[in-house]
């Protein structure tokens, strides 16, 4: 709704090469604006007279609700790969994670009186988190987030202090058990011919750099050899990712495929058997090898970044993680040193077998569901099966938040 209430001032910013989106995060909602530096404050200071005079229509209400039921309805049928990685997401956040049909219920039941009280709340107790990168000095951006909440009819003092650590939003990582449980969807489309999983392996807490340049040490050796192993040599099809992940400072490690010729409980059997190669091959690694593996990460790492926006990225990363740490690149580098062949293959044995911890979410295609229903599984591989997202999050702990506690 802010997004229409903007149109104007929309066209005149991208006239003038400026630019804003926004979005809602699992934190509140974000705002970025962009441009040259000259027009950069008169543009803020009308966007924030815009977003202050702003108020919801009926209208302007059942046009977005229109737009959003269309959005999320997408949504339920775009490619079943993506539906796993959103129900992955859903299962391991303790709250502020959703899907389209968890917004599509919630849109049925809004009303502009709702979203009138929501917008009183929240402007009554906002927390903003600010980052400014360009030609502009400390006092400059001091003074526009002062101007800022001015608009709103609230003082913010010059000694205003920022908030601790522990005063921003809680949110938490289900602590997943060992073994592996899984999450079936049955995808709706019935012309749908492909079937996903997303089988997602979890390490655990690692905010320390050695950890963080272990996770792309080990990301940069599994994407490959899962791409040949997977897609290449066995086709099983052409969506086929390895990659490392994580979720709040949760590291962990997911493999994703996408199958028009076999069901997600096969598709498990194979990315298990292709993490027991990733071990054997890290085994047969040579130290020549290895230090090839360590190059190519240094120089991912290290990598210049192509343009402000690029910068403004990675440093709104450790504003969002509240860890400040914006020499992050240097240190990652410098802990990527420390790093040996033998700690590549211990880590892949304590994630994959040790101390296996393991949720697959299971997209199913109804192509596929006689085969899927009647495979015989070894009893060491007959998995609990989830029934709710809500009851397997109240079975779990969670790790305590690393971006609050550190």
């Amino acid at each position: 709704m802010f997004e229409l209430h903007l149109r104007e001032i929309d066209y005149l910013a991208k006239e003038a090469e400026l630019h804003f989106t926004i979005s809602p995060s699992l934190q509140g909602l974000y705002i970025s604006l962009e441009g040259f530096s000259d027009s950069f404050p008169a543009f803020f200071k009308e966007f924030v007279a815009s977003w202050a005079s702003f108020v919801p229509t009926q209208a302007a209400f059942d046009f977005s609700i229109e737009k959003l039921n269309k959005q999320y309805e997408n949504e339920g049928q775009q490619q079943p790969y993506m539906l796993s990685g959103a129900l992955r997401r859903r299962l391991v956040y303790s709250r502020g994670s959703y899907i389209y049909s968890d917004y599509l219920q919630a849109l049925k039941r809004t009303t502009l009186d709702d979203f009138k009280q929501f917008l009183d709340k929240w402007l009554s107790a906002h927390r903003f988190e600010w980052l400014l990168v360009g030609n502009i000095g400390a006092e400059t951006a001091k003074h526009i987030a002062w101007d800022f909440h001015r608009s709103f009819g609230r003082e913010i003092k010059p000694n205003s202090r920022i908030l601790r650590k522990d005063e921003t939003n809680d949110l938490r990582i289900v602590r997943l058990e060992e073994g592996t449980n899984v999450y079936v969807h049955n995808l709706d489309l019935k012309t749908e011919k492909n079937s996903a999983i997303f089988a997602y392996y979890q390490v655990g807490e690692g905010s320390d750099d050695r950890s963080r340049a272990l996770s792309e040490l080990l990301q940069n050796f599994i994407k490959d050899k899962t791409f040949n192993q997977l897609r290449t040599n066995e086709q099983l099809g052409y969506i086929v990712f390895g990659l490392s992940y994580t979720d709040l400072l949760v590291n962990g490690v997911g493999f994703i495929i996408q199958s028009t010729t076999a069901h997600p409980k096969y598709l498990s059997e194979r990315i298990s058997a292709c993490t027991e190669l990733l071990i054997s091959n890290a085994e047969a690694l040579t130290d020549e090898e290895f230090q090839k593996y360590i190059e190519s990460v240094r120089l991912t790492i290290l990598k210049k970044h192509l343009n402000i926006f690029q910068e403004a990225g990675l440093y709104w990363s450790e504003v969002d993680a509240h860890d400040y740490a914006f020499d992050r690149r240097e240190r990652k580098v410098a802990a990527l040193k420390t790093l040996t062949k033998e700690d590549l293959i211990q880590h892949l044995k304590q994630v994959f077998t040790e101390q296996r911890r393991c949720l697959e979410v299971h997209s199913l295609a109804k192509v596929h569901q006689d085969a899927y229903e009647s495979h015989e599984i070894k009893p060491s591989r007959n998995f609990p099966v989830i029934r709710s997202a809500r009851a397997f999050q109240k079975l779990h702990s969670t790790y305590r938040n690393l971006k609050a506690f550190k």
